[in-house]
């Protein structure tokens, strides 16, 4: 199976995923977002990050490193990231206070 960013599997994967959720914090190494569903620690996810505003998006695995409640409904999900974000990257998330992935 073709898991490469741009893959026919990840490409499928990702435009048909249900969940979408709400960037609160974003570094080279990682991001926390949240999420109206639960997952488990160390788990092995794949994010597309986007800045709408911007026409700007970034495909990274991750692995969820930590999990909380936030509200009744929603999950604070934090997840490191297999390779490291560029800083140009990160600026083009980091001056839009609600960035999704």
């Amino acid at each position: 199976r073709d898991l490469t960013p741009g893959g026919p599997v990840l490409a499928s994967a990702l435009h048909e995923s249900p969940y979408r959720g709400r960037m609160v914090e974003i570094s080279t190494n990682g991001v926390t977002f949240l999420l109206d569903a639960q997952f488990s620690e160390a788990q092995r996810v794949w994010l597309r990050l986007e800045n709408r505003t911007r026409a700007y998006a970034v495909i990274r695995s991750a692995e969820i490193i930590r999990l909380s409640r936030h509200l009744d409904a929603e999950w604070s999900i934090t997840c490191r990231f297999d390779t490291c974000l560029a800083y140009h990257d990160v600026l083009q998330f980091g001056h839009q206070p609600a960035g999704s992935f």
